[in-house]
């Protein structure tokens, strides 16, 4: 039986960043296994609640993370200013992680998911209609606390939805949507 053939290229696209194409090559055989890992208990049932949401929020946010200084600088800011409007995300996740783990208890994880979402976009459209340096720190913050909102609120989601044997695989699939973000957000933002 062939195997799969995976191969990672990297484009250089000057005199922008490298552009990330991933070419894949797939056998039938890894088809097949494509299908019965969608029917899995781990993975099948968590796509469209847990991991494509999580890749797709994941997305915007770190696209945004390269963008925002950029912005800060082309308004006139200064690096100074630029630097603490990127920190401004950490300081909401800072500031959200214990209240969001009450909330998250108190509301019920999926309305605590949906809040979250509605309050990342409600922050995006802030970002995108704000030409003022601090009204977009404040709206960098609260996008960094609707971050950690959805973060706490799908961990405990798939707390309540999974037994135990599963909850360390579907954590461990949802670090790597995160990371997968993280590796592709940066390049989406062009």
């Amino acid at each position: 039986m062939p195997r799969a053939l995976w191969r990672v290229c990297f484009f250089m696209d000057y005199p922008q960043t490298s552009v990330l194409a991933i070419c894949v090559m797939v056998s039938l055989p890894v088809r097949s296994r494509l299908k019965s890992m969608l029917r899995h208990p781990i993975y099948g049932q968590y796509i469209l609640p847990v991991y494509l949401p999580a890749i797709l929020i994941s997305l915007g946010q770190l696209a945004t993370l390269i963008l925002l200084p950029l912005y800060v600088l082309e308004l006139g800011g200064n690096v100074a200013q630029a630097s603490l409007v990127a920190a401004a995300r950490g300081l909401g996740m800072l500031a959200a992680d214990l209240p969001a783990g009450v909330i998250a208890a108190r509301y019920g994880s999926r309305h605590t998911m949906i809040g979250a979402i509605a309050m990342s976009i409600m922050a995006s459209a802030a970002l995108v209609w704000t030409r003022d340096i601090i009204g977009i720190a404040i709206a960098n913050m609260i996008f960094g606390m609707a971050t950690s909102l959805l973060m706490i609120s799908r961990q405990s989601y798939v707390t309540a939805l999974s037994s135990s044997w599963q909850r360390g695989r579907i954590m461990a699939v949802l670090a790597a949507c995160f990371r997968v973000s993280g590796l592709l957000g940066p390049n989406t933002a062009r």
